[in-house]
């Protein structure tokens, strides 16, 4: 579907006053924060009908699932105050429809009509302690077979997979640290990544730091190993916030160098990485074919006389703009910044042709939609 926001009513025009590049702001409200998918979510449907999103009403933390219809000729919002997703949702090919964790269970909820619970963690895994977590990225094994877990239970994290037609689990690992952001290869059904988050042990409160961020897994529970193995956290790199694309490369940022890239089908030891953008950045999203790169810089040191960026980078002209250039603090209070996590985090549509991101330009937290034709050079 060709998608024109210049006609639809729920949106209005905003641009950049240093770049002039506009982006489409969605107006209509299904609570006070609106915010973006994470940036390995799709907030945009494949066929680029639905904008799919996530809603709060401070003082709260919860966030709820909302979508949007983008045909201006059917303009309709849709609120789902029931569906309080742990862990950020997967939006299937279809568009109007998306799997979503909430507490132990996966959902199937559709723009129409009630969820659908698809799966459930059994008892004997959780053995009477707290779940945190289920999943931070929903993802499917290439196969269409697999739903691949990060879950916080406890004071240990579990990597498993679930069979999505009989539920069944099969734990691959326990750890006593956190991994999470869990990611299928969107071209091996037997292969994940893992990162390596910090934490806070849930009764002492001490702190564990990340030694080497991104790790592969197997389904098979064979294979464990770095993505790099030369890279450590804060001693050589600052290396994070990971993705595949989808032709099985992993991607990654570097808060002081950039966006990197790899083939890890090469063997361990043997990996030579790219700098493929080199500017500082936190998060960053690339289209399926690893021209057209969108990033943001730097939410973690938001405040009222720090602003926040996304940027666009195109990697066959080396031509960068940015789309947001200074992004005011959003209106919270500074300590409720991370809890409400209103990082941009900028990604770019299924068909790579447009830019989905978190801004605080109105004054508000509100989903933006950028056009990327008119971008590249």
């Amino acid at each position: 579907m060709s998608i024109d926001l210049t006609r639809h009513p729920y949106f209005e025009s905003w641009r950049d006053p240093d770049s002039g590049v506009e982006s489409f702001i969605l107006t209509r409200r299904a609570g006070p924060f609106q915010r973006s998918n994470y940036y390995t979510t799709p907030s945009l449907s494949r066929d680029g009908r639905w904008l799919w999103f996530t809603v709060a009403s401070p003082p709260t933390r919860s966030w709820t699932l909302a979508a949007c219809c983008l045909d201006a000729d059917e303009p309709r919002m849709v609120h789902f105050p029931h569906i309080v997703p742990g862990g950020n949702p997967l939006v299937l090919p279809e568009g109007d429809r998306v799997y979503v964790p909430v507490n132990e269970s996966i959902y199937m909820q559709p723009v129409n009509g009630p969820p659908e619970r698809v799966f459930r963690l059994p008892d004997e895994l959780i053995a009477n302690r707290r779940l945190d977590r289920l999943v931070t990225t929903l993802t499917m094994s290439a196969d269409g077979r697999h739903f691949l877990l990060d879950a916080a239970i406890g004071n240990r994290w579990l990597i498993a997979v679930a069979d999505r037609r009989t539920g069944e689990v099969t734990p691959l690992r326990w750890f006593f640290r956190n991994y999470h952001h869990a990611m299928f290869s969107p071209i091996d059904p037997d292969l994940f990544m893992i990162g390596q988050g910090p934490w806070h042990d849930p009764v002492s409160g001490e702190k564990g730091n990340i030694d080497i961020r991104m790790w592969l897994m197997d389904r098979g529970g064979t294979r464990f190993e770095p993505v790099q193995s030369d890279l450590w956290f804060n001693h050589n790199c600052e290396s994070c916030h990971e993705w595949w694309t989808p032709d099985g490369m992993v991607n990654w940022c570097d808060y002081r160098d950039g966006v990197y890239e790899v083939d890890v089908t090469r063997p361990v030891g043997d990996r030579p990485r790219s700098l493929i953008w080199p500017r500082p950045l936190i998060h960053a999203h690339c289209c399926a074919r690893r021209r057209l790169y969108v990033g943001d810089y730097h939410p973690y040191r938001w405040s009222e006389d720090r602003p926040c960026a996304v940027w666009f980078f195109d990697r066959k002209t080396g031509r960068e703009l940015a789309i947001a250039s200074a992004m005011p603090m959003p209106p919270i209070e500074p300590r409720e910044l991370r809890a409400f996590h209103l990082d941009p985090h900028p990604q770019i549509s299924p068909d790579g042709a447009h830019a989905i991101y978190t801004t605080s330009v109105r004054g508000a937290v509100d989903v933006a939609i950028t056009p990327l034709a008119p971008l590249i050079a």
